[in-house]
């Protein structure tokens, strides 16, 4: 999945690399409240003030620095395997980007896109076909294009079939990488080449409960005998 979303250190982990210092830095300020109560000379205020010191030190000024460094680090990292798809604000990574778009068509019954995305060290962005339609239709793509039957599912009907008994709306998926492809290239291709060769990449599932008063309105419907 490829996406913009600003990636920070503001998350679970760094909660808890937190919440674990803040642990021992309690344990730290009551055995040094303990311990310096047992003497009676000394100045509780300033003992409380050692002890406050000890739970502000907890988050040093410059740990928001390191975790970021160690964010940036990792991303610079999956970068050069070609697997960063999350990165931070300012990278030059701009996630997907569709250079075209073949609108739904009903007679079709599907949508396609020509997107891309830009790889650190190439300078011509990788190309890839997407389509998502009705799991009948590209069943039959399936078939018309020889894909290879290890690719589909077995239960792929039953899966998609009960779904859709249950009220779901069901949209299947396909996918496949292109070739070096130049842009002028890509507007003069047609979209039945686009379309062969692909990937089954699975099933979207879309909940669409009914409305309380849904069946109430379809029984009024039928037994006012409207066509």
């Amino acid at each position: 999945m490829f996406g913009v979303k600003r990636v920070t250190a503001n998350n679970l982990e760094t909660f808890c690399f937190i919440l674990f210092l803040l642990i021992f830095a309690i344990a730290a300020a009551g055995y040094l409240w303990v311990v310096g109560s047992q003497d009676e000379k000394r100045n509780k205020y300033k003992l409380f003030l050692e002890c406050t010191l000890i739970l502000t030190s907890v988050i040093p000024p410059e740990l928001p620095i390191e975790l970021s460094l160690a964010v940036n680090t990792s991303l610079i990292a999956l970068q050069k395997l070609g697997d960063a798809v999350i990165p931070p604000k300012g990278s030059k990574l701009t996630g997907l980007k569709i250079f075209h778009r073949y609108h739904f068509s009903s007679a079709m019954k599907r949508m396609t896109v020509v997107a891309g995305y830009q790889i650190p060290g190439f300078q011509e962005p990788k190309m890839i076909v997407a389509v998502k339609g009705a799991p009948e239709t590209l069943r039959s793509m399936v078939c018309l294009n020889r894909f290879e039957y290890e690719n589909v599912p077995k239960d792929y009907d039953e899966v998609f079939t009960n779904l859709t008994r249950q009220g779901a709306r069901v949209l299947a998926m396909g996918i496949k990488d292109l070739p070096q492809t130049r842009l002028g290239e890509l507007r003069d291709a047609k979209r039945e080449a686009l379309e062969t060769n692909l990937r089954f990449a699975g099933f979207v599932v879309i909940s669409c409960p009914l409305k309380p008063d849904t069946k109430a309105m379809i029984k009024e419907i039928v037994e006012s005998s409207h066509k």
